[in-house]
């Protein structure tokens, strides 16, 4: 009668080798994960800040505004007369995930609770929006300056944070989504200084600052609330 031949199990040594090598796989891929999250978070708000650029283009066009965009001492006030005027939908597009913006609402989000008409006195509440804004700007202005972007890092207008439980760090000092005058948003990288930087006149310059801008006073960038 012939034996059935034995099979041989794996030894306690090779399952432990077999294991140590799907857990460095894991820890590679998730690392590599989470270095491109930035990025495809901060093209997401990119598509935000386009929308509502669209909102303050069609404010601009109200006979009343004579192409003015809309103004305000904070983003949060400026961007509330686009709910004033018809022309703000939802709360949702001013909304960056984790962004510490909105540490100041309720399960750190907008609640989508507008108020009533004419006064819209609810929309955007603090912590309910998470983009700095540029005022003083109109539909006439040089279409390469920035009006829209991601919050800035406190008492630093126009550069970011590298610390993700910073305001200014909800994409970790690798990107920042800004929005032009003449309607472009892009996700742009982020250089060691933490600023977007443009050549002007043959020399790059930070896009925030009144070089760029060819003032001698500095953008009126205001943060969100």
């Amino acid at each position: 009668m012939k034996k059935k031949p034995m099979t041989r199990g794996f030894t306690l040594i090779e399952l432990l080798v077999v294991i140590s090598i799907i857990a460095m796989l894991a820890a590679g891929a998730y690392a590599g994960f989470g270095a491109i999250m930035p990025g495809i978070r901060a093209k997401q708000a990119a598509t935000q800040t386009g929308n509502i650029y669209k909102w303050i283009s069609a404010f601009a066009l109200e006979g009343s505004n004579n192409g003015q965009f809309p103004q305000g001492s904070t983003a949060n006030q400026a961007f509330r007369q686009l709910f004033m005027g018809g022309y703000g939908a939802d709360e949702m597009q001013f909304f960056i995930p984790n962004d510490r913006y909105h540490q100041a609402a309720p399960g750190m989000r907008p609640d989508n609770d507008k108020g009533q008409a004419p006064d819209f006195t609810q929309a955007l509440q603090p912590g309910e929006n998470a983009f700095a804004y540029v005022g003083g700007l109109d539909n006439t202005s040089d279409g390469r300056l920035p009006l829209i972007a991601n919050g800035f890092a406190n008492g630093a207008a126009g550069q970011w944070s590298r610390n993700k439980n910073e305001r200014g760090g909800v994409f970790e000092g690798k990107k920042a989504v800004i929005c032009r005058v003449n309607g472009s948003a892009a996700a742009h990288d982020l250089g060691a200084n933490l600023f977007v930087a443009e050549r002007n006149n043959g020399q790059p310059v930070n896009v925030f600052s009144a070089q760029f801008f060819g003032t001698n006073e500095n953008p009126n960038i205001l943060n969100p609330e």
